[in-house]
């Protein structure tokens, strides 16, 4: 598939798109930073996943960035990665660690 995007500088570059048929700048689906319309997402906000259908769904508990449901890339703070690519918690009152090793309290 190949788009035409059409640029206008009153949009926003994220989170708006041009619509030719209204003249008018239009918000992105919800949880899409970057959209060609309503519906076909190109980039998802942190904790969303861009899915085969182009909509932003949402990542696995506690995950920042994946590429899947299942996929976490990063974790968000107070939590670390597992081999197995999901999020677990750092334990209390420890804000960053790594499966083996608490960076710091």
């Amino acid at each position: 598939l190949s788009f035409t995007f059409i640029i206008n500088s009153q949009c926003n570059a994220y989170y708006e798109f041009y619509d030719s048929s209204s003249n008018a700048c239009k918000p992105c689906a919800y949880n899409c930073k970057s959209c060609y319309d309503e519906e076909y997402c190109i980039e998802c906000m942190e904790e969303y996943y861009l899915d085969t259908n182009n909509s932003c769904r949402k990542c696995s508990f506690g995950c920042a960035i994946c590429s899947t449901s299942t996929a976490c890339i990063t974790c968000n703070d107070g939590l670390y990665l597992t081999n197995a690519g999901s999020c677990i918690s750092c334990g209390t009152g420890i804000s960053t660690c790594t499966i083996a090793v608490t960076q710091s309290c």
